[in-house]
């Protein structure tokens, strides 16, 4: 039988901390009022995901 593998709590923590990490700069990041192509794209992306893509979960959920 196949052994499971299982992810440990501590894991999950780190994680949960440096999603928190970086949603913290990009929601931070600073949009320049005159920005080139490739910041705009990035500036979209960035705005998109923050709208898509609610907070995760945090230590006191777990």
């Amino acid at each position: 039988m196949a052994e499971k593998n299982r992810i440990r709590r501590t894991t999950v923590l780190e994680l949960i901390r440096q999603n928190q990490i970086m949603r913290e700069i990009l929601e931070s990041w600073p949009a320049r009022e005159i920005m080139m192509d490739y910041e705009k794209e990035w500036n979209e992306d960035r705005e998109s995901f923050l709208l898509n893509h609610p907070p995760p979960m945090t230590e006191d959920d777990i």
